[in-house]
């Protein structure tokens, strides 16, 4: 189980740092404008670690609750058919995943935000 929780995460990570990229690379027009009507390099990163943070934050709303309740299906049939004593439990340290997934989440936007935040507006206008 340690395992493959490291392989998930491991997963999950290059996800989000995947996403990030190339939401920058699509959006750098609009980065290019915000620079313009004045958004300094802070400001750009962020909104990027504004990104990064929702989409977690939700992946975590919607992912943790369906996971718990398919986990506790899922060892309810295992136990009934292995006729094992049928008491799931979830740890209250499920809990910690939170934080550290959003501060997982803002430590990768900050590549990206950095980058965003380096873009010369004119050199994007000139190239689209």
């Amino acid at each position: 189980p340690i395992a493959l929780a490291v392989l998930m995460s491991v997963i999950a990570v290059l996800s989000v740092a995947y996403l990030l990229v190339s939401s920058l690379y699509r959006r750098r027009w609009d980065f290019a404008i915000l620079k313009t009507i004045g958004f300094t390099r802070r400001q750009v990163l962020v909104t990027v670690m504004g990104q990064a943070t929702t989409l977690v934050a939700l992946a975590l709303v919607v992912g943790l609750p369906i996971g718990i309740v398919l986990g506790r299906i899922a060892w309810s049939r295992f136990a009934t058919n292995l006729a094992v004593a049928n008491q799931p439990v979830t740890p209250i340290a499920i809990l910690m995943v939170i934080p550290v997934a959003l501060v997982v989440a803002n430590l990768l936007a900050a590549g990206p935000g950095i980058l965003a935040g380096r873009l010369a507006p004119a050199a994007v206008f000139q190239t689209d």
